[in-house]
Order: C-alpha cells, then sequence, then structure tokens
C-alpha cells in the first residue's frame, strides 16, 4: 500500500472518517514560506499531538468579490478556524473561514 507524505506523520488519523466533515482548528504558523497564502494548524481531536514542524501548510478558500478579487485576510497566529475536508485524505484538506471569538475581559 503506498503511503502519502502524510500518512506516516499523521498514523493518528486512521481510526477517523473524516471525509466530508468540517473540523476546528488553531492557527500555529501564518507566515507560509511559499508566499501561497497558505496555514499551519492544529486540527481539534485530529492532530492534536503532532509536532507542529511536521504539520502541513493548509490553502485558504477565497472569496471573491463581484469584481472578479479574491479577497482573504490571513487570521493571525492562536485564532480559530474552520477545516473541511473533502476527501479521507488530509492533505486535501481546507481552510473555510475564521471563528471569530471575543476575547475574555481581564480583571
Amino acid at each position: 500500500m503506498e503511503l502519502t507524505l502524510y500518512q506516516d506523520r499523521l498514523a493518528n488519523l486512521d481510526q477517523h472518517t473524516i471525509k466530508g466533515k468540517t473540523f476546528t482548528a488553531t492557527v500555529v504558523e501564518n507566515r507560509d514560506p511559499d508566499k501561497a497564502g497558505r496555514l499551519k494548524v492544529k486540527i481539534d481531536g485530529l492532530t492534536d499531538k503532532i509536532e507542529q514542524s511536521k504539520l502541513m501548510w493548509l490553502t485558504i478558500k477565497s472569496s471573491i468579490d463581484q469584481s472578479g478579487n479574491k479577497s482573504n485576510s490571513i487570521p493571525p497566529v492562536f485564532s480559530r478556524v474552520e477545516v473541511y475536508c473533502p476527501t479521507e485524505d488530509i492533505v486535501d484538506a481546507v481552510i473555510i473561514g475564521q471563528i471569530n471569538s471575543i476575547p475574555p475581559k481581564k480583571g
């Protein structure tokens, strides 16, 4: 059986059925070395125990306005996002949105 590049790194995923599901995740890196606007995220319950250097960069779904211009902002590190998995291979996952939250008040 052929393994994809990440299957050996993400061995804990084989117990999960991820196809067609949406997950929440935390942004751990947002400075894409290829400048392609991708993010590294820790997906809740799936990639929690994987060290940050071994996580893959995921694409962010872009919005297109009426003029045909793409618009997407890069979420800051530690922000929460939604990740959609269209197949059973985690490398196909895409970030579909940012979860806006109000930080807790101090004091």
